[in-house]
């Protein structure tokens, strides 16, 4: 009889629910990626979030994004707002300038007051060498341009 294989948790992550299950695996052929950051323990998609992810050693993240009225990128999952942060419609109805003066913290704890959103610009360049994006948006082809040309400027940059 071989040895058995290794067997690993994988824990998948959401706002509202937490579920686990273990498979057969080898763990060097599994990447584990913070789901929108630490979202159990800090608000969605928010800078607090994803620097809990970082302190703990998650150097890979899923984010999501949608477009705003003047056509800015930024970091939320939902198209409509309400969920995660103190606003209301549609994200695409809103101009930048509005979003940014949202409360994006409040819904998950009072410690988490004044979060706001983050724009993927902003999320690229904090984290720039020191995690791996997996960004999700139905707008990719409207953002993959300005993101490469972002890349390309922060891969020039020093580090």
């Amino acid at each position: 009889a071989g040895a058995a294989a290794p067997r690993c948790c994988l824990s998948l992550w959401s706002a509202s629910t937490v579920a686990a299950a273990v498979y057969p695996c080898f763990p060097e052929m599994f990447t584990i990626v913070a789901h929108r950051g630490d979202s159990a323990a800090a608000p969605e998609n928010t800078f607090e979030a994803f620097d809990l992810a970082l302190q703990q050693g998650f150097y890979n993240f899923e984010t999501d994004c949608q477009l705003t009225r003047d056509g800015v990128a930024v970091v939320l999952h939902d198209e409509q707002l309400g969920r995660t942060n103190n606003g209301n419609g549609a994200v695409a109805e809103h101009c930048l300038d509005q979003l940014l003066k949202l409360d994006a913290g409040s819904w998950f704890s009072d410690a988490y007051a004044g979060a706001r959103i983050p724009t993927l610009v902003h999320l690229l360049r904090r984290y720039h060498n020191q995690a791996h994006m997996h960004l999700v948006s139905r707008y990719l082809h409207q953002t993959s341009t300005s993101c490469m040309q972002l890349s390309a400027s922060l891969a020039s940059e020093p580090a």
